[in-house]
């Protein structure tokens, strides 16, 4: 069941009505459709299914069922037919667009209800206040129902519907590009999949759909005739207008389509809202599909003149002075004058502190990528426009550092670097900076951007940051001789302010956490750039987790994350969502981190300049859907790491073999993981060798543990303490140890020894006890399972179903169900029913 159908569920088990609302599109219908199914299928309810029709006419909705009677029927005909319909046990009436019903229909329905004990479901759309003007008004009011919202689709439910759009599983590079530009929405998900498709694309790689071209190419018109007909007039040319000026300050968007109609768009979900910097709240056209389709469509204003002019202007230029304002987020005068927006009717204002709710996390993070990628519009926008007006090297530099963020068009990067116009004018640091810049390009793009990348500073940058890591590793001094070979070695990084993010990862990754934090802690962040802070962040935080200061490290990482969603800052988003996802991670709160990463993974794949934290958020992502058994997600994800590019040096290693090798345990692929371990000592990255080696599941040799041990004693790892001693337990099968180690979740890859663990233990302690489970659901817990039975039993429980209720589902007693349920709780490491709606997802 999808997560509305569930809480629906939960609603009906007490005796409560429930609306289902949403916006067009959300899959209502099909939530609608799950409950039917759900219910029709367990037998414990008779069911009857009707929907709005397009034309008024009296009862249109029952005469379009299939066993309506023909003719012309009274009220109490139609009654009398509904009462034998749902003539069986717990009747349940389901009705898809109450508020678009006729008159008659609900005077049925509603004299129905009053004779019948039934429960009822419905659907009706995000504005929940329409129904208070509808005929349904007083049905409503009689049944006071529960509301449930069909929330967006999150990574794994887009998954899921493209490989059945598609007919085979899609790479999240593909999952998350529409994903992005859909907002979750399934209606707009689909129209972007066949787009995708007809237009090349998207195209199957070893039986996987993968991208082949970009999402920012396709007809979007198919997304506009699919939200947009029942908008009222003055609403659709309010989205136009606000579609035209990309991100808006809110008092600038109440100034230029009105506050009415600007709540009204809100309510509707055709605009999100998020409060950036505590000062101001800027505002956006939702999904972002529609947005490019209102500017560039059958229906936006520019869409007989938007060819010719983009010829001259160049892809994406929509520079206005009115824009321009706006995108600078300046209030315009009069904005006194907006005390009338009714404010009480802005439901959907995203929030820059992560949801407490599971269930908001798929919308609020929908909402998140939409503002970040309408704001990365703007910005490429802003540059083009500037540099094609006087194509300096600083103008170039600016207007890289924003489109190499995103998968870019390589004409137009090509002609950046061959027409940038260099005079004796250009700083060494500026020219440095474009340099590296076209090395990195190069890279990821596997061209020489106009010369031999090799001998550009970008790869003499890669140089320094391994020859870093190399004397870190090496080093066998005082802490101070290490920081000054680092130091040494970092500071002929070509561009300012990047030597310590090279000195702080290089001693991350030779396994000194100690020193990179102190690198990290002594920089002035006023001085750095916002890019580079952001890297410093992400090492900070690791490296208090590899300390074993694991509240700190979280805090740290959640902080920087929430500054990250303030801001809108996408590379921000993508470096702290993954440090702060390790961290739930090691505490082995694996959806936790699933979800915080989902925020970093919806904002779509990124460009060379956010490409080693995107990485290590596949590899993670690899590591946490594999935990949770998620194998199709795990593999798309698998698939996409392998997809990147990685002909680079990048600042921190992404633990793709640990992730690989999780996803398929295989015997060749789980030795390779030693292999890869060797390939980094001798690099220096000796945290990244320590990952694969105590990722293996073991028992490794005595040779290999003393390896292990050896290696760990060359640097400062608290956190994997336990894990080294866990495989030299496994090495010389001290049961005894293996028994106080094998329950805790200490690291995000100790999953494989801690089956092996289990394997050796019998999954019992010495006296005979079941081993318990660290959390709920964890991976580790391995045998006992549940029995089939007390699986079904688990199901229903969790979908909300009473012991009682169950036991007549099954045709058992009571006390039978009773037993079954103290068993499958025991046997989960859970404390009561109420566990199995927070962890039990599958």
């Amino acid at each position: 069941m999808s997560t509305s159908s569930s809480a629906a569920a939960r609603w009906l088990a007490v005796g409560r009505d429930v609306l289902l609302t949403g916006d067009a599109g959300a899959g209502k219908s099909w939530a609608l459709r799950d409950v039917a199914t759900t219910a029709t299928a367990r037998g414990s309810y008779s069911v009857l299914s009707i929907r709005a029709q397009h034309t008024l006419r009296p009862f249109g909705p029952f005469r379009a069922h299939d066993s309506a009677p023909r003719g012309e029927l009274s009220e109490k005909s139609w009654v009398a037919w509904m009462r034998e319909e749902l003539s069986g046990r717990r009747p349940l009436l389901l009705v898809d667009d109450l508020d678009r019903v006729d008159d008659a229909t609900v005077a049925v329905v509603r004299t129905f209800l009053s004779v019948v004990d039934a429960r009822m479901v419905a659907t009706v759309g995000t504005d929940v206040r329409a129904l208070y003007t509808s005929p349904a008004a007083l049905l409503v009011a009689e049944r006071a129902p529960a509301r449930v919202r069909v929330e967006a689709m999150g990574l794994s439910e887009t998954s899921r519907l493209l490989t059945s759009a598609l007919g085979g599983p899609a790479s999240i590079g593909v999952v998350s590009a529409i994903a992005t530009r859909s907002a979750g929405n399934p209606r707009v998900a689909l129209a972007l999949a066949d787009a995708a498709r007809v237009e090349g694309v998207v195209r199957v790689e070893g039986g996987v759909w993968v991208k082949a071209g970009t999402m920012d190419s396709i007809a979007v018109d198919s997304v506009a005739h699919g939200l947009l007909p029942q908008v009222p007039a003055e609403q659709l040319e309010a989205l136009v207008v606000l579609a035209e000026h990309g991100t808006l300050d809110e008092r600038d968007a109440a100034l230029l389509v009105g506050g009415d109609v600007l709540s009204a768009l809100v309510r509707r979900g055709r605009v999100v809202m998020h409060r950036c910097d505590g000062t101001h709240t800027v505002v956006a056209v939702s999904p972002p599909a529609l947005g490019r389709a209102l500017r560039t469509g059958t229906l936006g204003p520019r869409a007989l003149s938007g060819a010719s002019s983009a010829q001259s202007e160049g892809p994406g230029v929509r520079a206005t002075e009115e824009g321009a304002r706006c995108a600078g987020r300046v209030a315009g005068p009069g904005a006194e004058r907006l005390d009338h927006l009714d404010r009480s009717a802005v439901q959907t204002r995203a929030s820059a502190s992560l949801p407490a709710a599971p269930e908001e996390y798929p919308r609020w993070a929908a909402e998140i990528a939409v503002l970040v990628h309408a704001r990365s519009e703007d910005e490429v926008a802003r540059h083009r426009a500037t540099w094609l007006l006087a194509p300096t090297v600083d103008h170039a530099n600016a207007f890289l550092a924003v489109l190499l963020r995103r998968p870019a068009d390589p004409v137009e990067v090509e002609t950046i670097f061959s027409a940038t116009e260099q005079t004796d004018g250009d700083t060494p640091e500026s020219r440095a900076l474009f340099d590296v810049l076209a090395t990195r390009w190069a890279v990821w793009s596997d061209s020489s951007a106009g010369s031999d990348p090799t001998t550009r500073p970008g790869s003499v940058a890669a140089q320094r940051a391994r020859l870093a890591a190399e004397r870190a590793a090496a080093r066998p001094g005082e802490d101070e001789d290490i920081r000054a070979a680092t130091r040494e070695a970092a500071a002929g990084v070509p561009v300012a302010g990047w030597a310590r993010v090279l000195e702080s990862s290089a001693l991350l990754e030779a396994g000194r956490p100690d020193l990179a934090l102190a690198v990290c802690e002594q920089v002035d962040g006023t001085v750095e750039s916002t890019e580079q802070m952001h890297y410093l962040d992400g090492i900070q935080s690791e490296s208090l987790l590899m300390l074993g200061r694991v509240s700190e490290a979280e805090h740290h990482a959640r902080a920087a994350l929430e500054r990250a969603l303030d801001s809108l800052d996408g590379l921000g988003i993508r470096v702290n969502a993954c440090a702060l996802a390790v961290v739930l991670g090691t505490h082995g709160q694996s959806e936790d981190a699933w979800r915080t990463l989902t925020v970093s993974l919806r904002l779509g794949s990124p460009g060379p300049l956010e490409n080693t934290y995107y990485r290590r958020s596949l590899a993670l992502g690899t590591l946490l859907r594999t935990r949770v058994g998620d194998s199709d997600l795990a593999r798309a994800l698998s698939t996409e790491l392998d997809l990147t590019p990685s002909g680079y040096s990048p600042l921190l290693q992404s633990m793709g073999e640990v992730a690989r090798t999780a996803l398929d345990p295989d015997p060749e692929k789980v030795e390779e993981l030693w292999a890869a371990g060797e390939r980094h000592v001798e690099a220096g990255l000796l945290l990244p060798a320590l990952w694969c080696w105590l990722a293996h599941p073991g028992p490794h040799s005595p040779e290999r543990v003393r390896q292990v041990r050896d290696l760990y004693a060359r640097c400062r790892l608290p956190l994997l303490d336990s894990l080294v001693r866990l495989h030299e337990a496994l090495s010389a099968g001290d049961l005894a140890v293996l028994e106080v180690l094998a329950g805790p979740t200490t690291t995000i890859v100790n999953d494989a020894p801690r089956r092996t663990a289990w394997t050796m233990l019998g999954g019992r302690h010495g006296d005979g006890s079941a081993l318990a489970p660290a959390e709920p659901g964890d991976p580790g817990e391995g045998p006992p399972l549940l029995t089939t039975r007390e699986r079904q039993i688990a199901l229903l429980a969790r979908d909300g179903l009473s012991n009682r209720e169950i036991a007549t589902e099954f045709t058992l007693s009571v006390r039978t169900v009773e037993n079954h349920m103290s068993s499958l709780l025991h046997k989960l490491g859970f404390t009561s029913r109420q566990d199995l709606t927070l962890h039990m997802f599958v």
